[in-house]
């Protein structure tokens, strides 16, 4: 299917995964395994689909382990790229009503933007959520794997002016 699709013009995919540790996607009801993750990205790779992945930090009964687990999944598959968020409790969603004992919510329009915190799992605090957010972007993009596949696409001009932006933001984002 993904030698199809490769055929047909498709040149990326996008796979919500969310967490790296396969309790959470367990406790959330994300019906998906771990190795069959792995072997999609593989697949990807495979076929000459670049591959990307959302994850989210902070999801109920995230600890300051998962949220490593996490990281580590992340290098360990063949991603392009990924994107990250913050769990956001929407009002009126199932968690909503049960979200308090799995840790703190905060009340206020602002934090329902999925890039501010909103929710607090019991035992980490929103510094620490902040502090492995960069580090999750720092231990991605700064391995020489990833440093080298975008100096390589720098090589064609209409890479570079959306390449210096995304390199702009990382830095912004690193000295936040």
């Amino acid at each position: 299917m993904l030698n199809i699709m490769k055929k047909a013009g498709c040149v990326g995919l996008g796979f919500g995964i969310e967490s790296g540790n396969q309790q959470i996607l367990d406790d959330i009801k994300k019906g998906i395994k771990l190795e069959t993750v792995q072997k999609a990205f593989n697949l990807c790779k495979k076929a000459g689909i670049e591959s990307f992945a959302f994850f989210i930090f902070g999801l109920p009964g995230e600890t300051k382990e998962t949220i490593l687990e996490t990281i580590k999944f992340m290098k360990k598959l063949p991603l392009d790229d990924f994107f990250l968020s913050y769990f956001t409790i929407f009002p009126g969603s199932p968690i909503s009503r049960i979200a308090e004992k799995y840790g703190k919510v905060r009340a206020g329009y602002k934090y329902k933007d999925k890039i501010n915190i909103n929710f607090i799992p019991n035992g980490l605090t929103e510094q620490e959520l902040r502090k492995y957010y960069k580090k999750a972007f720092r231990e991605f993009y700064l391995r020489p794997r990833q440093i080298m596949k975008y100096a390589w696409k720098m090589r064609e001009v209409k890479n570079i002016k959306s390449l210096f932006k995304s390199g702009i933001a990382f830095l912004n984002l690193l000295r936040s």
